[in-house]
């Protein structure tokens, strides 16, 4: 991600205080965006929702899918 995108991210965790946060991706390291067809210059990326019990799953497929578990899905902090 690029500074001011990275200081703003910081500036979030930090106000928030939240510990399970996770980042599926940015731009890559180039600027470029990869695969991604909004993903470019490091301004926009993708984060895993959080859920209710604050489990931080890690590696690939970890992601929590709403539409299958909406019941783990913190709106709350979401939108925090």
């Amino acid at each position: 991600m690029n500074r001011d995108t990275l200081a703003s991210f910081f500036g979030a965790m930090l106000e928030v205080n939240f510990v399970d946060i996770s980042c599926n991706g940015f731009s890559t390291i180039t600027g470029g965006s990869g695969i991604s067809k909004s993903h470019y210059n490091g301004y926009h990326g993708d984060f895993k929702y959080l859920r209710i019990d604050e489990v931080l799953a890690k590696g690939d497929g970890t992601s929590l899918h709403i539409d299958l578990h909406p019941e783990l899905f913190d709106v709350e902090r979401q939108n925090q």
